[in-house]
């Protein structure tokens, strides 16, 4: 029945596309093919009432066979291969000690019973792998305290260094301002001799002077006149 429905509604789908074409223009290149016009070609009523009639026709048996064909695939209940096979329980995971074994016929385990170890060491790998980062944290904060300490050393000793060439450096300009201070002085006192011995040079040569020019002044007394008696 569902196959006889499918093959109504292919042959109602081509029939139709026919008769499509057949109102575009085609009845008129037909009925000069055959001797005559579109009006004779399908009958005196003409062909524009038998193929509306006909589109209507084969429109309607469309839709009816595209109406059951719908619900019929709707109801139609389809089985695979897959629906047949049974389902597999899951197995118990081999090679894990402790684990005890299911029960047959699905009935409950006994109450009392010791759970499965898994579970019990489930948080062993949790466990180790805090350790192994408490122990990397504590290596790595070991080797950033021995860095800090290692930097602090030599900041220190830069400090150190920096502050014996400063006191260096001190020391010597203080000796070039101590040399230079007496050099200075000794020049002073240099000088203050040259004046000094200049000033006495200057102070006898000013008193010889003055010695010589006294007998000449003697000499010049004029003579007196003689006196009459």
């Amino acid at each position: 029945m569902y196959a006889a429905i499918t093959v109504i509604h292919v042959l109602a789908c081509l029939f139709m596309i026919g008769v499509v074409l057949l109102q575009q223009g085609k009845g008129a290149d037909m009925g000069a093919v055959f001797g005559g016009s579109s009006q004779t070609l399908f009958g005196s009523s003409g062909a524009g009432n038998f193929l509306t009639r006909m589109t209507a026709g084969v429109a309607a048996v469309f839709m009816v066979t595209s109406l059951t064909l719908a619900y019929g695939s709707a109801r139609r209940v389809t089985t695979t291969i897959f629906d047949d096979a049974p389902l597999a329980e899951p197995a118990a995971p081999a090679g894990e000690p402790g684990a005890a074994p299911a029960p047959e016929g699905g009935a409950p385990a006994p109450e009392g019973a010791p759970a499965a170890e898994p579970q019990a060491n489930a948080g062993a790998p949790i466990r180790a792998g805090v350790a192994v980062v408490e122990e990397t944290g504590k290596e790595a904060g070991e080797n950033l305290r021995d860095e800090a300490k290692e930097a602090g050393q030599a900041v220190e000793g830069a400090a150190e260094g920096a502050a014996a060439e400063v006191k260096a450096g001190a020391e010597a300009a203080a000796a070039d301002v101590e040399a230079g201070a007496k050099e200075a002085v000794q020049g002073t006192e240099n000088a203050a001799k040259a004046a000094e011995q200049k000033a006495e040079g200057a102070a006898e040569a000013v008193a010889g002077g003055a010695v010589g020019e006294a007998p000449g002044q003697v000499d010049q007394v004029p003579p007196q006149a003689p006196q009459v008696e």
